[in-house]
């Protein structure tokens, strides 16, 4: 089929980066110093920008973090880093034990894989970001050395331009440069630039004037690019030396350093390219080896996907969301996808979007459920494997369930971190200071409290959630009508096991906290998670519940799982699996969204007051936005309803010299906010223009920069109230908060899955064919039950995924063709192999 769609160069082609790491564990720590507390966390960070904190765990040199981290990467970033910190209580700071530095090429050998990485030690040398821009140009000019005779006198010029992402050194960056010409014939020249105060981006702009060796007759040849001015001998040796410093009271901290060799530069041409900085020729910190061999095991997923615009992913969607059409099943799309894709949650969770975002999702439960009842011979393991269907309801609930879970178990679990109170029931493990009756009691009251406020939400558990439950409890009673408990069986697996009992396991990785559980509060999250989900196995059981891997479990769950506890459950779970409730409208109630700690500026509601910085707790709820003091302690200073956001926009970093920050737009005012770091400043524009888009009073246009000193630093128009100079950011999201889903996005993921595994996909269709072919008797792949209809879908899938790689590899191409090494995307590495390459950086000026 011949495709009439072609690239447009005017179209949107973007690149979405998302990265997920899994922290394991960590053996044979080595504490720095005599003193230790042996209390240790992880820190993930891009660059010197720190995403992610662990938790604390106390008193082990083999601590086991065993916790997940995901997020969209919105801006570029040379080195992953892992590092793993002591914490130090007297005095208060915490020493680094060691880190793991990954390159962000490097990325795809770890991809989808637990690996062992050998911590590195942590010195101030190794410990050097950023880039600098340097333009150099080259002149000569004639010297009489008599009346008829004359030697020429070459001059080079060095221009430090600009500088990005220095590093920061104890929340400081005062930065300066330093040019130095060294050569084996003349005295070194070293010439240096004015101090940029506060800013690790600084722009100098200031050009030095260096005396190359004389001459020895030899002309500066421009046809074979040689560096001819001197003889080769020098200027083999002769080197331009770029070092950055930071100024600082009690002397100043080297911060990078580039070299650059003469022979490598066109002296015919100006050079005008960005540079790596690197660590100081002597440091040896990333060759050191950890003499006790610390380790840390990380689990990496790392994916680049280029977006195309959305038309270009029209057939493959409609060919994705036929699979509620295709019958067998198994020759659906869907099942092929699931079947080719080694890991079954990776291609399950685009495919909920999209069937999603069509509202097919359930028609897809439906075809998927009647199958899996279809395949079951035992009851009790219905809908308990790793299949898609199960898969994929794991996915829509975290989707669609994400508010209802938060306002279901946020009031319980916020409880008892606050109380931490001792809830260990194994005498094994209990400390010599735990009484074993109190802690049954706490536990058992906990336990009392969850299942109480689970018990009394199925009025407020959503109509997309309800209608899913309904047909999976339809599907097992049609399948299996002998048995009367399989009503029960189907969705109990999922509402216990799959969706409350994770969520009380691990509230911060549901958004339900933003803080980490400690050891305490932890060992007692853990063992109501395993309450919820003895209850959840034992409601369509008449087994009682003596036979538990743990034997201290079965006094706790004798006295609570009573007959009337039981026919609660049982209720419960009719009620959500209704067909009445599968088409009411869900109870909507205040939910909090978002919440953290960040800095704002004071509004200055008073002509006297000062607008200064201050750390601030920030909760987003449906209905408002406020701050307070302390969280959840303090009164909220300030109440910013929903209907009144006008407007949420990145500010230009230039207004106050801080990067990370966005403003609120309020009729009245604007409300500047600076967020920890980019992954957090993007999650709070997006949910907050999310949840604002569809006010009446939007604004068209904003104002990219702050009023500051009596007129905006965008347009420098002095009235306060002017109308903005810039347009509004354009937004594809959805106005429904729970599904914020970019179809053209998810359709490349799963384009993606399929080019990473084509060779199952070929020997797939392969084995098809040679089945209803008749060249062979059976197909090495049991979910196939039809080949002639899987080769045909197949076909079509393989067809479409080959044309979008050839219009992303031709969009590749043609980015290529036109980066030039040595532009800001692609800076010069003398580190990496890449200053071979920088002739090609030469331009004509």
């Amino acid at each position: 089929m011949t495709r009439k769609l072609k690239m447009n160069p005017e179209g949107i082609v973007r690149l979405e980066k998302r990265l997920r790491l899994k922290i394991g564990e960590a053996k044979n720590l080595c504490f720095p110093g005599p003193v230790s507390s042996q209390d240790t966390f992880c820190v993930v960070s891009l660059d010197q920008e720190q995403i992610f904190r662990t938790g604390i765990h106390e008193k082990s040199n083999n601590p086991l973090y065993s916790e997940e981290f995901e997020c969209s990467v919105p801006r570029s970033f040379r080195y992953l880093s892992l590092y793993v910190y002591d914490r130090e209580r007297f005095p208060r700071r915490d020493v680094p034990i060691g880190k793991v530095s990954i390159r962000r090429e490097e990325l795809a050998q770890h991809h989808g894989k637990d690996t062992w990485f050998t911590l590195t030690p942590v010195d101030a040398d190794t410990e050097i970001h950023g880039q600098v821009r340097l333009e150099i140009s080259f002149n000569n000019k004639k010297k009489l050395t008599g009346p008829t005779s004359s030697v020429c006198s070459y001059r080079m010029k060095a221009r430090v331009r600009s500088c990005n992402d220095l590093t920061i050194i104890n929340d400081q960056c005062d930065p300066y440069a330093t040019v130095t010409l060294s050569s084996p014939t003349r005295s070194v020249q070293k010439k240096r630039t004015k101090v940029c105060k506060e800013n690790n981006n600084p722009q100098f702009e200031e050009e030095f004037s260096f005396e190359l060796p004389d001459s020895t007759n030899l002309p500066i040849c421009s046809d074979t690019h040689s560096f001819a001015i001197c003889s080769q001998n020098d200027i083999s040796r002769t080197q331009l030396k770029v070092n950055l410093y930071s100024q600082g009271i009690f002397g100043d901290a080297f911060i990078g350093g580039v070299k650059i060799p003469l022979t490598s530069l066109d002296p015919c041409k100006v050079h005008d390219a960005w540079y790596v900085l690197r660590p100081r020729c002597n440091s040896s910190g990333l060759q050191r080896t950890n003499r006790v061999n610390s380790s840390i095991r990380i689990g990496i997923w790392y994916n680049e996907d280029y977006v195309l615009p959305a038309q270009y992913y029209q057939n493959l969607m409609n060919i994705i969301l036929n699979s509620t059409t295709i019958s067998p099943i198994s020759s659906s799309p869907a099942c092929v996808f699931a079947d080719v894709v080694p890991h079954t949650r990776d291609i399950a969770k685009p495919l909920v979007k999209l069937f999603l975002d069509n509202n097919k999702f359930v028609s897809m439960v439906v075809a998927l459920a009647f199958s899996e009842c279809s395949g079951t011979s035992e009851v009790n393991t219905l809908f308990r494997g790793n299949s898609l269907l199960t898969k994929s309801v794991d996915e829509f609930m975290k989707i669609a369930g994400s508010r209802y879970l938060i306002e279901t178990l946020k009031p319980v679990i916020d409880q008892i971190f606050d109380e931490r109170k001792s809830c260990e029931i194994d005498s094994s493990k209990l400390r010599p200071s735990d009484n074993l009756t109190n802690n049954f009691g706490n536990l058992y009251y906990y336990c009392r409290q969850v299942l109480s406020a689970i018990l009394s939400s199925s009025l407020s558990c959503p109509r997309r959630m309800c209608e899913v439950f309904y047909t999976l409890k339809n599907a097992a009673v049609h399948s299996i009508p002998e048995c009367n408990d399989v009503r029960y069986i189907a969705v109990s697996g999922f509402v216990f096991l799959r969706f409350f009992a994770p969520a009380i396991l691990a509230p911060k990785l549901f958004q339900i906290r933003s803080d980490n559980a400690d050891r305490l509060v932890d060992r007692t999250l853990k063992l109501i998670s395993k309450a919820v989900q003895s209850l959840g196995n034992q409601v369509a059981s008449q087994t009682k519940s003596g036979s538990f891997k743990e034997d201290f479990m079965s006094p706790l769950m004798n006295k609570l799982a009573d007959k009337a506890t039981i026919d609660y459950l049982k209720k419960f779970l009719d009620i959500i699996s209704s067909a009445d409730r599968a088409h009411v409208h869900n109870i909507e109630a205040p939910i909090v969204l978002k919440e953290g700690v960040m800095t704002k500026r004071a509004q200055g509601r008073k002509k006297l007051g000062m607008k200064n910085f201050k750390r601030r707790y920030f909760c987003l709820t449906t209905k408002e936005l406020y701050y307070a003091k302390m969280r959840e302690r303090d009164r909220p200073l300030c109440n910013i309803a929903i209907s009144d956001i006008r407007a949420v926009e990145r500010l230009e970093e230039n207004s106050f010299k801080m990067n990370f920050m966005f403003q609120v737009v309020q009729p009245e005012r604007a409300l500047y906010i600076q967020a920890n770091n980019c992954v957090e400043e993007k999650e709070w524009i997006n949910i907050l223009t999310k949840i604002c888009e569809n006010n009446s009073n939007r604004l068209d246009t904003y104002h990219p920069g702050a009023f500051v000193n009596g007129c905006w630093q965008c347009c420098k128009n002095s009235q306060d109230g002017a109308a903005g100079c810039a347009p509004v950011s354009t937004t594809l999201i959805s106005s429904d908060i729970a599904l914020d889903i970019d179809s053209s996005y998810e359709c490349q993921k799963i384009n993606s899955l399929l080019l990473a595994n084509i060779d199952k996909l070929d020997k797939l269709q392969c084995d098809c064919g040679a089945v209803y072919t008749g060249s062979s008797q059976h197909v090495n792949c049991k979910i196939v039950e039809d080949p002639k209809s899987c080769f045909g879908t197949i076909k079509l899938i393989r067809n479409e995924v080959c044309y979008l790689d050839s219009i992303i590899q031709q969009y590749i191409r043609k980015q290529q063709e036109t980066m030039k090494i040595g532009c800001e995307e692609m800076p010069i590495d003398y580190d990496s192999g890449v200053e071979h390459l920088s002739v090609s950086v030469t331009s004509d000026d």
